[in-house]
C-alpha cells in the first residue's frame, strides 16, 4: 500500500531522513519546514496521514492541528505528532487536539512506519 504522507518538521535532517526511509518503503512523501507550509499544501497533496513536529516556527504543530481539525474535509486525516516534547502534559495536549498517535523523538524507523500504517488502517476502518 502506497501512502501519501505529509511531514511538517523544521529540522532538515529529520525531513531528509524520513523522506528517505519512507520513500524506500514506497510511500509518497512531501516534507515542509513549518506549519504554515503544511496548511498551504495539505489540500492539494491530499495526504493519507499528516506528521507534525510540535516545536516549529511560525505555526507550531498544536496550532496546525487545531486548524486542520476545524476544516471539515481535513479533520478526518490521521494526525501523528512526532516531537522531542514527550512529557505527560505534552502528549496529553496532543491527544486533546485529536492526535491518532504521538511518537517521541528520537524514534525507531520501523516503529514509526508501523504507527503510520496502524493509524491509516484504523482511519480506513472507521470511514
Amino acid at each position: 500500500m502506497s501512502l501519501r504522507v505529509l511531514i511538517a518538521d523544521d529540522d532538515p535532517s529529520v525531513r531528509s531522513m524520513l523522506e528517505l526511509v519512507l520513500g524506500l518503503e514506497g510511500f509518497e512523501v512531501l516534507t515542509v519546514p513549518d506549519g504554515v507550509q503544511a496548511l498551504r499544501v495539505v489540500q492539494d497533496f491530499d495526504p493519507d496521514v499528516i506528521v507534525l513536529d510540535v516545536m516549529m516556527p511560525v505555526a507550531n504543530g498544536h496550532e496546525v492541528a487545531r486548524r486542520l481539525k476545524a476544516i471539515p474535509k481535513l479533520r478526518d486525516i490521521p494526525l501523528v505528532f512526532c516531537s522531542a516534547l514527550s512529557s505527560g502534559s505534552d502528549t496529553w495536549e496532543g491527544w486533546q487536539l485529536g492526535a491518532d498517535s504521538y511518537i517521541a523523538k528520537p524514534f525507531d524507523n520501523e516503529r514509526f512506519i508501523d504507527e503510520l500504517l496502524r493509524v491509516t488502517r484504523q482511519a480506513a476502518a472507521v470511514h
